[in-house]
């Protein structure tokens, strides 16, 4: 039997047409499904179960290394460092790089909100939601009537 036979042309057809409908329902499943930028607020909340952030725990997560080194540090204090590592570790994947254009955005934007004493970590991550087009999930007060915010206490 030889490369042009029939049956194993069809066979390739076959796996070909497969892998289309796979990556066709993957790429389905992916615009389904919301992304979010988790301040740490957010995070920490997941961790002590609060029954509102339930919800968002299968969505995409988008964050920065500063949010988890904020994360870090209140898991050491409440937990230990082994469950401060390993949430670290977990979440180090969905963490995006803060550009030049997002720190000198994040100052203009800290700058508006004095007020509101808003962090530079804080800053960073709303700037960043905002650029990427998703919503900032926080339950921070200084947060609560800002634009482009999903505010869950």
């Amino acid at each position: 039997m030889g490369l042009e036979s029939p049956q194993l042309n069809q066979e390739l057809n076959n796996l070909l047409d497969q892998n289309k409908k796979i990556g066709e329902n993957l790429e389905k499943s992916i615009s389904v499904r919301e992304a979010f930028f988790f301040d740490t607020y957010a995070f920490i909340e997941i961790f002590r179960g609060n029954q509102a952030y339930l919800k968002y725990v299968d969505k995409i997560i988008i964050t920065t290394k500063l949010n988890l080194m904020e994360l870090y540090r209140v898991l050491i204090k409440e937990k230990n460092e082994k469950e401060a590592e390993k949430k670290f570790n977990e979440y180090s994947d969905a963490c995006v790089i803060i550009t030049d254009n997002v720190l000198k955005n994040a100052v203009k934007f800290k700058i508006k909100t004095d007020d509101r004493k808003i962090s530079y970590v804080d800053s960073i991550g709303y700037v960043i939601a905002i650029e990427n087009g998703i919503k900032f999930l926080t339950g921070d007060e200084q947060f609560r009537d800002l634009p482009n915010v999903e505010f869950v206490k």
